[in-house]
């Protein structure tokens, strides 16, 4: 049962204050969109539990757009310090981690491979973001990607250090805007995602363990 608005949060939704936002510099109306979004999305997960809906997309969407400001070099490179940190071998499993003297722990900043990759990935994750409308199109892209670091080594148990050091990038760089319910679209995008992308390594791993 979806728990009832504040007389404040039921406000947002009036005519009134629908007009006098019409009426509000674009950035203070961005604001109290973004507000109201918030709300509905909370209700939302109160009726409906987890999962990623309209209402989910477009919170992740105009979520995104606040993240696009932020450099994407510096992102990129938060992105792998933070699954460095969670798990330092996995650097092995990349072509800069397999050069002699890579530290994990280091800072990677001035490292232009790392760098790059980073804002390969950083990029990568705007596309899908902005697919999530068109699912059709956006399940073959990520089940290529699954396949394809399937055969650089990756395997399920990567997937949750990635999601987490994601979930804790984001957290970083949007500060109070990294809300509760930001929080919830972000997690139960990143579980559609890690589905997404090990589901036809899934199956052709059962093909081969029938064929055995």
């Amino acid at each position: 049962m979806t728990p009832p608005l504040t007389f404040i949060e039921s406000h947002l939704t009036t005519k009134a204050a629908f007009e006098d936002a019409q009426r509000l510099p674009l950035i203070e109306r961005a604001a109290l969109e973004n507000a109201a979004l918030q709300l509905k999305v909370k209700a939302d997960f109160a009726a409906n539990g987890p999962g990623v809906r309209s209402l989910q997309i477009e919170l992740i969407q105009m979520t995104w757009l606040t993240v696009q400001t932020l450099p994407t070099e510096t992102v990129g490179v938060l992105l792998f310090k933070h699954i460095f940190e969670a798990a330092p071998a996995a650097a092995g499993l990349f072509s800069f981690g397999k050069v002699a003297g890579f530290d994990p722990a280091a800072d990677h900043s001035q490292n232009p491979a790392v760098v790059k990759h980073g804002v390969s990935v950083v990029k990568t994750v705007g596309v899908a973001i902005s697919m999530l409308r068109d699912l059709d199109s956006l399940i073959p892209v990520l089940k290529g990607l699954g396949k394809r670091h399937a055969g650089y080594g990756i395997v399920a148990d990567h997937y949750p250090i990635v999601g987490g050091a994601f979930l804790k990038t984001l957290s970083l760089g949007l500060g109070a805007a990294y809300t509760p319910e930001v929080a919830s679209s972000f997690e139960s995008l990143w579980g559609i995602v890690e589905s997404t992308m090990q589901s036809d390594v899934w199956a052709l791993s059962f093909k081969s363990d029938a064929q055995a």
